[in-house]
Parts: C-alpha cells; sequence; structure tokens
C-alpha cells in the first residue's frame, strides 16, 4: 500500500545569504516467422526455454530486473527466406496500471544463428504483490512475430519511506534572519501503518 503525505520543517537563518543547493503460459509460435525465442533469462534465472516456461518468476519493487532474449534464426518454410530484416525485441510487463517496457534497435537474423539480446526494466516501488503479473517477450518484424509470456510473482517488501519531492519557500535563496519554509513530501510502502516520523533538516557548513 502506497501512502503520501508532506510534513513541514522551519528553519531560521542567521548567517549570511546563502544558496541551499493465475496466468496459463503463452508459448512461442512460428506464425510463418523465420526465427524462434529459444531461451528466455531473467536475472541469470532460466525463464523459458525450448517453447516451455521453466519457472515463475520473483521479482522485487524498486530494482531494475535484466531480461536476456535468445532468438534462433529459422528457413521460413513457405517462402523459403532464411534472413529477416528490421528484427526488434520487446519485454513488457502486463498488469500494472503504467507502461512497464523496453525494446531493442532493429537487426537482422539469419538462418541458424542465434541471437542474445539484453533489455533492463524498472521495476515500480508501488507495485502490488497481491496481483499476479506477466512477462511478455515479443520478436518481431514487418510482417510476423512470435511471443512468450512468462508469470510474475512480486517479493513482500519491509515498510520503507521514500522521500519523494523537498519544496523550499521562499525558494533555494534567502537572507540572514529569514526564515526557511521546507515541505518534505514522503511515500510509505507498507501493508501497516507507521508512527512516530520525524523529519530533520540541516544544513552542516552553518551549523544549523
Amino acid at each position: 500500500m502506497r501512502k503520501q503525505f508532506g510534513l513541514f520543517v522551519i528553519m531560521l537563518l542567521l548567517l549570511a545569504p546563502f544558496t541551499i543547493a493465475t496466468h496459463t503460459p503463452t508459448h512461442a509460435v512460428a506464425n510463418g516467422a523465420a526465427y524462434t525465442i529459444e531461451r528466455v533469462k531473467v536475472d541469470g534465472i532460466t525463464a523459458y526455454d525450448n517453447n516451455n516456461v521453466i519457472n515463475t518468476i520473483e521479482i522485487e519493487r524498486g530494482r531494475d530486473i535484466f531480461v536476456e532474449v535468445f532468438v534462433e534464426g529459422l528457413t521460413d518454410n513457405i517462402t523459403g527466406i532464411t534472413e529477416t530484416e528490421d528484427v526488434t525485441v520487446e519485454a513488457e510487463i502486463d498488469g500494472y496500471d503504467d507502461d512497464i517496457e523496453a525494446e531493442t534497435e532493429k537487426f537482422d537474423v539469419e538462418e541458424d544463428v542465434s541471437y542474445r539480446k539484453v533489455l533492463r526494466l524498472t521495476i515500480p516501488e508501488d507495485i502490488d504483490a497481491n496481483e499476479f503479473y506477466t512477462l511478455e517477450i515479443k520478436v518481431s518484424d514487418r510482417s510476423n512475430s512470435v511471443t512468450a509470456n512468462i508469470p510474475l510473482r512480486v517479493q513482500e517488501q519491509e515498510k520503507r519511506l521514500v522521500i519523494e519531492d523537498v519544496i523550499f519557500d521562499p525558494g533555494l535563496s534567502v537572507e540572514a534572519g529569514e526564515t526557511l519554509y521546507t515541505r518534505v513530501f514522503i511515500d510509505y510502502f507498507g501493508d501497516e501503518e507507521e508512527e512516530n516520523i520525524r523529519i530533520v533538516v540541516k544544513v552542516p557548513a552553518l551549523w544549523i
């Protein structure tokens, strides 16, 4: 559960002016594409191999995950084409309100050649650990595509406070003797109420 609140801190400046700076796995299907998803790893753990989902992957809030996608070039049985141009690999997490996705640059795929592409996804701090998510891998060109869906589970996390924003009033430059108001916005991530939160604002160089 994510909660946001603001706290006010007042400082009296006495010195010279200064500046404060349940998922059913979907496997890769050729669909006429001259390539296939050979393997998928998430943070080094094999999640998908040879058209089979191997593991449900546990992810952690507030950190990046690295997705390795291995693409193998095939011969198009219909056209006999052995090379496909302008292929891209996409990774997207379904089930969250905002987009969590990444995409590679275009590349060419040749028959009997394997390609390794690495994508990075940032997991939001407020993603719900009680929901199910799916990592969708899509390899596509201008005409065809293949996909693989991998189930994800979000790891429960300890209670956590994050400073979201800080606003100074009247601004970043103040005069000696002027009062500086500081508004601190905090995000709280946790399922239980947090008490006795204290905010301290210091300027060590001025001993205040």
